[in-house]
């Protein structure tokens, strides 16, 4: 069912893929990682991002989802060569992702680590149609899987609200590229 519905949406929302003692774990391992600042095509549009080490658990459960990934594309779930790259993103008041398609690999995981809920802004956008998009409120356990070079995705800026006057959203971001994959280039 879920690859039907992938193979149809070019999108898909899983709740409570990881359960919240392993979030607590990943937010603990990626505190100390050195952040730096990065740009999504305008000045204006930034936040901070950590590089996420293949040693950590975080990184080691993106790896040990590959198969689950990978079945999204083949009936048969193939055992082809594989490249995964792991990050953390962490926004702020006022910081969010414009829209845009990436360049590069075959499917993204965004993992939800940590928000302050959907009153503070922080959701995920897709767009697979030109005048339809889908806005997700992700929660910590979430996530949302995605072919990030045929689906357009953003985020709503982060914004305070009375209930919370320092908002943050954190997730955890994989990009798969299965090198026995034809590789698409974005819809225009």
């Amino acid at each position: 069912m879920h690859r039907e519905r992938y193979q149809r949406d070019r999108h898909l929302l899983v709740r409570r893929l990881v359960p919240p003692r392993d979030i607590a774990r990943f937010l603990r391992e990626s505190a100390p990682l050195p952040a730096q600042r990065v740009w999504c095509g305008l000045d204006e549009v930034s936040w901070n991002e950590q590089s996420v080490p293949p040693d950590s658990s975080l990184y080691g459960f993106f790896a040990s989802i590959t198969a689950l990934v990978r079945s999204l594309l083949f009936s048969a779930v193939a055992d082809g060569p594989v490249q995964l790259g792991c990050w953390t993103s962490t926004y702020t008041e006022g910081e969010y992702i414009n829209p845009h398609m990436d360049g590069t690999g075959t499917i993204q995981v965004v993992l939800c680590l940590e928000t302050s809920g959907a009153r503070t802004g922080g959701l995920l956008g897709l767009r697979t149609h030109k005048d339809s998009s889908r806005l997700v409120a992700l929660r910590p356990g979430d996530a949302a899987i995605f072919d990030a070079t045929r689906v357009e995705h953003f985020t709503t800026p982060v914004a305070s609200s009375r209930a919370c006057n320092a908002p943050r959203r954190i997730v955890a971001v994989a990009r798969y590229s299965f090198l026995d994959v034809p590789t698409t280039t974005p819809a225009s």
